[in-house]
């Protein structure tokens, strides 16, 4: 019973997130931008095809067929328009745009009235109305309160105008109700079939984005790992570049004298100061206490300028209850990189430079 009654005021009353509604807005535009664009296209259709009518039955040109149909077409195909034009500037507001959207439905569900009302006084079938209320609940995702405004409101006050004609005596009242009670819960229900669609795909983007994160990113200290190189490769197609290679220096002997958790607060103030001071910079745990940095369009007064900030900002790193001072031995080396094996080639010789200058580190 209590679920029940969950699922029945959810089916009215359920609020959702910005980041769905954007979606849905998204959608709506990019539905009603094709729809806009058939019925432009159906009206022209239907013009011409009055207009030659008029002609051989030397009819006015004022005939209300042809007039109706150039409104719909001037309607349509103005949305049409603006879909393009307006509604897809960012500057504009979200508001304004979903106002532009109610007027739409507001103007068609008023000219379908007129239609229909013309066709019932006169005896003949009301079809238009029903077509026009019919479209917007099956195509145009609604939430709940712009919904009855334009699916039952429109049959309410469509009813109000034929009872006030006729009494209404030329429609059955049951099967009127049906069908708006039919339009109005096909609107909600897509409307809450359309949340359940999104909020599963916001999910599964934001899981792929986590594992895509954790696939590319090392888990201690928040750079790149090595994995992620290949991947950003395309970033430095056609570029010089600067690799810096760097190890703590005496690493080993840390982790033997203070423990493995020392250790790791040692690499992670390490990949801090990186961070620091290369930032926007490719940097990455390459493995171990190994680490690299990727400078495209480097120069090497800069590249001395900023590995003087680093190695100064490490020498102020402080860690509880170790009386050394941290050092890092570094290399670096340019080159042009065009492929995998360009930057291979860099990496390696920034390896030798790193190399030379562990040389004379002692512990």
């Amino acid at each position: 019973m209590d679920n029940g009654f969950k699922e029945l005021k959810n089916l009215f009353l359920y609020k959702t997130s910005d980041e769905i509604s954007r979606r849905i807005y998204f959608e709506n535009t990019y539905v009603m931008k094709k729809i806009t664009l058939i019925f432009s296209i159906q009206e022209i259709f239907a013009v011409l095809f009055f207009y030659i009518q008029c002609k051989i039955e030397k009819l006015s040109l004022l005939s209300f067929s042809l007039i109706q149909a150039s409104i719909g077409f001037g309607v349509n195909f103005g949305y049409f328009i603006l879909s393009h034009t307006l509604m897809t500037k960012e500057k504009i507001s979200p508001v304004l745009k979903k106002c532009i959207q109610i007027a739409y439905f507001m103007i068609v569900l008023i000219w379908g009235m007129y239609i229909s009302y013309y066709h019932y006084v006169r005896g003949e079938q009301m079809n238009m109305f029903y077509l026009v209320v019919f479209g917007i609940s099956s195509f145009v995702t609604l939430p709940q309160g712009t919904s009855f405004i334009s699916v039952s409101l429109p049959f309410i006050i469509f009813y109000i105008i034929l009872f006030n004609e006729d009494q209404a005596r030329g429609i059955t009242l049951l099967n009127y109700i049906g069908l708006a009670f039919i339009c109005q819960l096909t609107s909600f229900m897509r409307y809450q079939l359309k949340i359940k669609q999104f909020s599963q795909m916001v999910k599964i983007e934001n899981i792929n984005a986590l594992l895509g994160k954790e696939s590319r990113e090392d888990s201690m200290t928040g750079l790149r790992n090595r994995f992620a190189l290949k991947d950003d490769l395309d970033c430095f197609k056609g570029k010089k570049v600067c690799v810096l290679m760097a190890d703590i220096d005496f690493f080993k002997q840390f982790n033997d004298t203070f423990g493995h958790r020392v250790g790791d607060i040692v690499i992670k103030e390490i990949a801090r100061t990186v961070k620091e001071v290369f930032e926007g910079e490719y940097c990455y745990r390459y493995g171990g206490d190994e680490l690299m940095v990727i400078v495209p369009d480097a120069t090497l007064v800069y590249m001395e300028d900023q590995v003087a900030l680093w190695k100064k900002k490490i020498s102020e790193i402080h860690i509880e209850g170790v009386g050394r001072k941290l050092s890092c031995s570094h290399g670096y080396a340019f080159g042009m990189v065009y492929n995998m094996k360009d930057l291979e080639k860099i990496h390696e010789e920034a390896d030798i430079e790193l190399y030379k200058a562990k040389e004379n580190r002692s512990w």
